[in-house]
């Protein structure tokens, strides 16, 4: 038995079950034989990475906290840059930041940063390359007072003349 709840998701989400129980996104993604009475969570656990590389931005929206914590590490590697901007702040928190992709990073709004501080500490290099000029404007000193010199190296000429003064300190250089 389906429970409300779990109707609206998949409304969210643009899937819709039929009188046999089955659900069907619009071109065909998706086909689950039941929706029985598991989480949704469960449910977007289970697709492929080529399902949720193919989750319009709506259906990024309609997920859960929840549901982006579920994700493992190559689902989260199949996020795309569209579809990390399109995410609430809370459920970027969410993520296993350190799995996205350096050209997913480049969907990272500025406000997104705000949750995730600690991600920010331990960066990679590939993924500091990727980080927009306007994004790092939005850097504030705390947000780069731990990265090591090799993040601190990853930096382009233009990042470096986005940031401003207050942004760096002199232990880094």
């Amino acid at each position: 038995m389906m429970r409300r709840g779990d109707l609206a998701r998949q409304a969210r989400l643009g899937l819709k079950a039929s009188s046999s129980g089955t659900g069907r996104r619009k071109n065909d993604v998706f086909q689950f034989r039941t929706w029985g009475p598991e989480s949704m969570t469960s449910i977007i656990s289970s697709l492929t990475t080529a399902q949720i590389r193919s989750l319009s931005t709506t259906s990024i929206r309609a997920l859960t906290t929840a549901d982006m914590a579920a994700m493992s590490t190559a689902q989260v590697g199949a996020l795309t840059s569209t579809q990390i901007n399109a995410m609430e702040t809370q459920d970027i928190a969410a993520l296993t930041m350190s799995a996205v992709s350096a050209s997913a990073i480049t969907g990272l709004r500025t406000d997104q940063l705000a949750a995730l501080s600690s991600w920010l500490d331990n960066i990679t290099t590939d993924q500091i390359k990727t980080l927009t000029t306007g994004v790092m404007a939005q850097l504030t000193s705390a947000d780069i007072d731990n990265w090591n010199s090799a993040q601190i190296g990853a930096l382009s000429a233009q990042q470096l003349a986005a940031m401003n003064v207050t942004q760096l300190s002199s232990a880094q250089f």
